[in-house]
């Protein structure tokens, strides 16, 4: 139990019983990703779905004309999911073969905000 104590110190976020390590909020992120989520979208938690729609306004310059502009086709339905911080999940579309975020370039635009 003090090793697991030492090893979790300095780590001051956590969800659902799991430490998360902060260094990891400070990296910049940068790849041309073939992942999964890169093809068949990715589940977030409905408070990151809704600070995603609180920043359209810089994404939307970002999207090429692969991604859809239309705000009501980026997320499928919320959906009750306890393994989620807020209780709910939601999907990212599929659009064009790819998650609505992953532009022509194989690029994620949410990643690409982050780094501007």
């Amino acid at each position: 139990m003090a090793e697991e104590e030492n090893f979790t110190k300095n780590f001051t976020k956590k969800i659902k019983g799991l430490f998360i390590d902060p260094k990891i909020f400070t990296y910049k992120f940068s790849c041309k990703c073939t992942g999964e989520c890169c093809h068949y979208g990715v589940y977030t938690d409905k408070k990151e779905h809704d600070k995603i729609l609180e920043l359209k306004d810089r994404l939307l310059p970002l999207f090429d004309e692969s991604q859809s502009k239309d705000l009501s086709r980026w997320f499928e339905p919320p959906e009750e999911d306890e393994d989620f911080e807020s209780g709910v999940a939601v999907g990212t579309e599929v659009i064009n073969g790819k998650c609505t975020f992953l532009d022509k370039n194989g690029l994620c635009t949410l990643q690409r905000l982050a780094n501007l």
